[in-house]
């Protein structure tokens, strides 16, 4: 379903995961910049930064799956 309404924009998902009975939708940009969609929980997240403002050694937010996940 995520797939159709996504390829009207030309665009596809990155990848698909399952962590135990959680599945997510991830898709990982430039510089940190993250969305993920978790259908279970009505969650749709977007991490957004710009080239202006990111600093590599602390602006990647690794875990920001992570923090999302325990929502």
């Amino acid at each position: 379903m995520i797939n159709q309404h996504l390829a009207t924009a030309n665009l596809s998902l990155r990848r698909r995961e399952f962590i135990g009975k959680i599945v997510s939708y991830r898709a990982d940009g430039y510089l940190g910049n993250y969305l993920i969609v978790v259908p279970h929980s009505n969650i749709v997240a977007v991490r957004m930064i710009t080239q202006q403002s990111f600093r590599e050694a602390s602006d990647n937010f690794t875990q920001f799956k992570e923090m999302l996940l325990t929502l």
